[in-house]
């Protein structure tokens, strides 16, 4: 019996392309596998979180100036 299909919402479809130079991908290479995981699945709750984190500021600073 196979895994039952997650709800369309949560699958990861949509790529993220950024450039790095040759010392910044072997980094984030060595960070991941010391993570024992891949770049994707090291990098996407690092940037999530900086992405939320950055928004809440950028909200509260607007509230602030109101």
């Amino acid at each position: 019996m196979g895994r039952p299909r997650k709800d369309p919402d949560l699958l990861m479809n949509l790529p993220l392309r950024i450039l790095l130079t040759a010392e910044q991908k072997a980094l984030i290479e060595e960070a991941a596998r010391l993570n024992q995981s891949d770049v994707a699945a090291w990098a996407r709750p690092i940037l999530l979180d900086a992405a939320r984190s950055m928004i809440a500021k950028s909200q509260a600073g607007k509230k602030q100036k109101k």
